[in-house]
């Protein structure tokens, strides 16, 4: 581009109406329109889902931990309580950490030259199998291991025991089990009830597992009129069952989340019970954040994703202009395809 001049034509090098600070002002003021643009399309010919986000809790499971035995300690490196009274103390630097001094450490056995033979068509037990996974944690290592969005999730286990009759924590197990001893024995756990919510689901479960037993309250089974009393208050919820590991508690505060699944592709693959392909999602743009593990149910088609791969497209300000998620499928061995599960109470 070229400008006439007295003397002749002169090359303009920059726009004449450009500025940057006047052009970042326009983009910050259609982001907001953009955002609420995407949000009214994917109320049409959506799904309802419950958005499962992947939380980091400050309460360690108790399938991480490993219990320690008074004499499996060793002696030489146990401090008496009363030596710090004095400010100082010691430990014997002495014991050698591999065996006494001057002794060889012999490898006598040996792996024994064989042919193994590999069954290339045999199944893989394992492949997709959920295995020795916690379904308290889900393997995220911390209670709990994830929080629903629009909603209020409570994992109530072995952390947060309020009262206690009648029962046997089994802490060898991972994660820790409650045993019940006596008929009458109960665990009675303490639940913030939040001041608005629209319905609350409840179950009792063993591992993945759900326990068909009542939980009670003032002596009764519990009901959502209960919780409706109680709203913004503390209820104390007691559980009977055999055996156990947690109790979920999941209150529906009002936030409803659809998701745009328009395409659905079926794979051929004889290791998969469901063999629905890799897709990609469309999610609601208030979603804080988008991270692979979290975990999608559709409760009309039974279905439960996990979320793979994440392109994101934001702003240098970190506002999102689209939140699209590649996801897969989980399987029926998958612990977490059942995070979802409990009863709506009447």
């Amino acid at each position: 581009m070229s400008v006439m001049g007295s003397r002749g034509r002169h090359a303009r090098i920059h726009a004449k109406n450009f500025t940057g600070s006047r052009v970042q002002k326009r983009l910050d003021n259609t982001v907001a329109a953009i955002q609420t643009q995407l949000t009214n399309a994917q109320m049409v010919d959506a799904h309802h889902v419950l958005y499962f986000s992947r939380h980091k809790g400050a309460t360690a499971c108790t399938c991480r931990q490993t219990p320690v035995e008074e004499g499996d300690r060793p002696q030489d490196l146990i401090v008496p309580v009363d030596s710090f009274a004095h400010g100082t103390f010691t430990v014997d630097h002495r014991a050698p950490l591999f065996g006494e001094h001057g002794t060889d450490v012999a490898f006598d056995e040996q792996i024994p030259d064989e042919d193994v033979d590999f069954d290339d068509n045999a199944a893989n037990p394992t492949l997709f199998n959920g295995g020795n996974g916690c379904a308290l944690c889900y393997k995220t290592g911390t209670v709990p291991g994830y929080s629903i969005i629009g909603h209020e999730r409570f994992v109530l286990c072995t952390h947060d025991i309020r009262d206690l009759d009648g029962y046997f924590i089994n802490r060898s197990a991972a994660p820790n089990v409650f045993e019940r001893q006596h008929h009458e024995g109960f665990v009675e756990f303490a639940v913030d009830v939040p001041l608005f919510f629209k319905t609350v689901s409840i179950s009792v479960r063993d591992g993945a597992d759900i326990v068909t037993s009542d939980v009670l309250t003032g002596g009764h089974v519990v009901s959502t009129q209960d919780f409706i009393h109680n709203a913004g208050n503390i209820i104390l919820l007691r559980v009977t069952a055999e055996s156990f590991t947690h109790l979920v508690v999941c209150f529906d505060i009002g936030v409803d989340t659809r998701i745009s699944l328009a395409q659905l592709s079926r794979t051929t693959d004889w290791t998969l019970f469901d063999t629905v392909g890799s897709l990609e999602v469309s999610l609601p743009i208030w979603i804080p954040e988008v991270q692979t593990g979290d975990v999608i149910v559709i409760p009309e088609r039974d279905l439960s994703l996990k979320v793979t791969d994440v392109p994101s497209l934001r702003t240098a300000r970190g506002q999102p202009l689209d939140w699209r998620a590649t996801v897969r499928v989980l399987q029926p061995q998958e612990p977490l395809k059942w995070i979802a599960k409990g009863f709506n109470l009447l």
